[in-house]
């Protein structure tokens, strides 16, 4: 689904769970959630920062939202030690946040076709990351295999049931924190749709 030479198989994100580990492996991924977790940090920072001092963007509300469920997301799946899963997420996001500066530096200039070479790779790549690959790992991830994986027998151990019920509830979380980040996914390919056809109809395009 993602590529690379191994199975893909998304029951791995749970093998030898909680991950933890000792050397490199483990050290990595810790490193992976801290930096990308300050940059969110200072994204949420920096849109309350410009809303203080009266430069409201259009999309303030969405964004406010977005970096407030992110950073919910990467404590919550630290801590319950889903840091293969939250991991596989956070590099999945980063597809299209190579594309999306991209734009939005050129979408201010007049060289209109980088922009528009901007806008189509993020689309692409948001639809393929965002809307078809990352809603199956939500329901795979945390619906489905979590049940499978971890308490296998469940309906049968009274140990397997009773650290399901006690964990069930901070999955059941993740599991809607990530699905309102899909609605959000859904609603800026929209405004971003909106975008590209306005310039295709009209040569003129707009950070959406």
């Amino acid at each position: 689904m993602m590529g690379g030479k191994y199975t893909n198989d998304m029951k791995d994100m749970y093998f030898d769970f909680p991950c933890v580990h000792k050397g490199n492996y483990m050290k990595s991924l810790q490193y992976y959630y801290l930096i990308t977790l300050g940059y969110h940090i200072y994204q949420l920072y920096r849109v309350f920062y410009l809303y203080l001092k009266g430069n409201i963007k259009n999309d303030w509300a969405e964004m406010t939202l977005h970096h407030l469920l992110t950073i919910c997301l990467y404590v919550f799946s630290y801590v319950m030690g889903f840091v293969k899963i939250g991991s596989l997420i956070m590099f999945l996001h980063d597809w299209v946040d190579i594309w999306s500066p991209f734009t939005k530096i050129f979408v201010e200039t007049h060289y209109d076709k980088l922009t528009v070479i901007g806008a189509a790779n993020t689309w692409i790549i948001w639809i393929y990351s965002r809307l078809i690959v990352f809603p199956q790992i939500v329901y795979f991830g945390v619906l489905v295999y979590p049940i499978e994986k971890l308490y296998p027998n469940y309906l049968t151990d009274p140990t397997d049931r009773a650290r399901y019920e006690n964990s069930n509830y901070f999955v059941m979380s993740l599991g809607l924190f990530l699905t309102f980040l899909i609605i959000l996914h859904i609603y800026w390919i929209h405004m971003l749709t909106g975008a590209i056809f306005k310039f295709a109809s009209k040569g003129k395009i707009a950070d959406p």
